[in-house]
């Protein structure tokens, strides 16, 4: 039992340290990202990894790959949901669709 629960301690730590996120600042989202602010994905694959606007995301899809429909063959940007704390990537074919994203890194030149 003192296994488990030491066990179940050290995954928790895990992912406390691993789930330190990286955050846009609020002018750099109104200065790079938003519907004004739309762009072509290129990656593709289940969970495809990207770079815009000075940032790497990958998209959070449980390992699915996004419909060519609604996310590559149209433009698509990117949004905070402050209601769910989450970064976004939404499609422009229609009202509602939109996949979460996890920021990766800031990317400094």
């Amino acid at each position: 039992m003192k296994l488990k629960v030491l066990v179940l301690g050290l995954l928790c730590l895990a992912a406390g340290v691993a789930a330190k996120q990286v955050t846009i600042p609020d002018a750099v989202m109104k200065a790079k990202f938003g519907r004004a602010h739309s762009f072509s994905l290129k990656v593709r694959g289940p969970d495809p990894v990207f770079t815009q606007g000075g940032y790497t995301f990958q998209v959070v899809a449980l390992g699915y790959e996004l419909s060519d429909e609604y996310y590559y063959d149209v433009p698509v940007y990117i949004i905070y949901r402050d209601d769910i704390h989450e970064y976004r990537i939404v499609s422009t074919k229609g009202e509602g669709y939109s996949v979460g994203l996890t920021i990766v890194k800031e990317v400094t030149i």
